[in-house]
């Protein structure tokens, strides 16, 4: 289960996603998105340089992330 979840993480940090991570990202008719990045708890088992490509850096701020791999990025 494990393994499945990283396989499906790892598609999720593809760069066709990377304009998600822009911090002011909107859906087209300009309203936000909903939550895309509070999947905290999961990220125990996770690789940390999956994590980095996954949540930018100022949603780790804004949901006060204090894992020490997600630091500095």
């Amino acid at each position: 289960m494990v393994l499945l979840f990283v396989l499906q993480l790892e598609a999720c940090a593809h760069p066709s996603f990377d304009e998600l991570h822009e911090p002011n990202a909107c859906l087209p008719n300009g309203c936000p998105f909903p939550p895309l990045f509070n999947f905290k708890q999961e990220l125990s088992t996770v690789p940390p340089e999956l994590v980095n490509k996954l949540i930018p850096s100022h949603i780790k701020r804004q949901l006060g992330l204090q894992l020490p791999h997600c630091e500095g990025t």
